[in-house]
C-alpha cells in the first residue's frame, strides 16, 4: 500500500479553492456591471481593490464554510473528508502489553487548508504540530500527524513534554484508528500503541465491544 505524493496533494488542494474564488470573483463583478452605474468602474485603482477584495473573500468563504456543504460531495466536487467535531474512543499501551483499553478525546478543527488536532487523556493532553490527509492506493483517506504533548504533573510528576507521531486511517464516514509512537527521556526508547475514535460522544462502554477494529 503506496501513499500518493505529499507535495502533489496540497498542491492539488488549492485547485478547487482558486477555481471557486476566481469564477466567484468574475460572477459578482459582471452582476455589479449589470445593476451599477458604468461610472463607477472607470477608477482602475478602485476596480483592482474591488477585485482583490471579492477574490479573498469567495477564499477565505471556500476555505472556511463551501467545501463542508454536503452537495459537493454528492455532486462528486469535493472527496476530502470533513473531519471537523468532537470523537471518542480508547487507546492501548506497550505499558499494559495492550491489555487495558483507556478512554480517549479528540477534537478536530479544520478549514480547507488547515487542520488541528487536540488529543485527551485522563493522563496527558496533546496538540497537532502538523497534520497530513493522505489519501492510499486503496481510496482510504489517512490522517498522518505529529503532536507536541503535555503529561499531567499528578500523574506523570517526573515527565517532560515530548513530541510523537500519529497515524489513523479514516472509515465508514466516522471511525478513526491506527497507531500512535512518542519518545521521551524517561522511558530512553520509543513507546507505540493503538487507537480507536468514533465521531461524536460514543459512550465508552458502546466502543469497547469493538476492540477488533484497532489498527
Amino acid at each position: 500500500m503506496s501513499l500518493v505524493n505529499l507535495t502533489h496533494v496540497n498542491r492539488l488542494r488549492s485547485i478547487p479553492l482558486v477555481i471557486f474564488a476566481t469564477s466567484f470573483t468574475i460572477f459578482c463583478m459582471w452582476l455589479f456591471m449589470q445593476v451599477l452605474p458604468a461610472e463607477i468602474f472607470d477608477n482602475i485603482v478602485l476596480d483592482a481593490v474591488f477585485i482583490v477584495g471579492l477574490f479573498i473573500l469567495s477564499s477565505s468563504l471556500f476555505n472556511l464554510v463551501v467545501w463542508r456543504w454536503r452537495v459537493l460531495r454528492w455532486l462528486g466536487l469535493i472527496q476530502f473528508p470533513d473531519l471537523n467535531g468532537q470523537w471518542t474512543g480508547y487507546l492501548t499501551s506497550e505499558w499494559t502489553e495492550h491489555s487495558q483499553l483507556y478512554p480517549i478525546s479528540i477534537e478536530i478543527k479544520q478549514t480547507w487548508l488547515t487542520t488541528q488536532i487536540d488529543f485527551r487523556a485522563s493522563d496527558s493532553a496533546s496538540r497537532s504540530h502538523s497534520v497530513a490527509i493522505l489519501r492510499d492506493s486503496d481510496g482510504n483517506f489517512q490522517v498522518h500527524y505529529i503532536y507536541h504533548a503535555r503529561p499531567s504533573r499528578d500523574v506523570h510528576p517526573d515527565w517532560e513534554p515530548f513530541y510523537g507521531l500519529c497515524i489513523m486511517t479514516y472509515r465508514d464516514g466516522k471511525i478513526l484508528s491506527g497507531y500512535y509512537e512518542y519518545f521521551n527521556r524517561q522511558s530512553q526508547s520509543a513507546m507505540h500503541g493503538q487507537l480507536y475514535v468514533e465521531r461524536g460522544t460514543t459512550p465508552i462502554k458502546t466502543i469497547q465491544e469493538n476492540p477488533r477494529q484497532l489498527g
